[in-house]
């Protein structure tokens, strides 16, 4: 379910209209998962700063960085490891 919502996200637009919607999307994800509005708005605010982090650590590309943290919630809200990051 994650993966076809996920592939939904499109990163288009000046960046802070890309990152509202960006983050709207990614909170949308959330409440499917069950956080109500206000949680799912801190969690996709946080995921969001986590993956610009990623960026800068290991080179990836934004849209890896997101794919992978939303990879982590999944198997993480399925009990499954997910290996790290390189």
């Amino acid at each position: 379910m994650i993966a076809r919502r996920w592939s939904r996200i499109r990163l288009v637009g000046d960046a802070n209209e890309r990152e509202e919607k960006e983050i709207d999307q990614i909170a949308a994800l959330f409440r499917h998962l069950g956080a109500d509005d206000r949680q799912a708005a801190t969690m996709a605010r946080q995921l969001s700063k986590r993956a610009d982090q990623l960026v800068e650590e290991k080179g990836l590309d934004r849209l890896q960085a997101l794919r992978h943290l939303l990879d982590l919630v999944k198997s993480g809200r399925e009990g499954n490891p997910l290996d790290p990051l390189p």
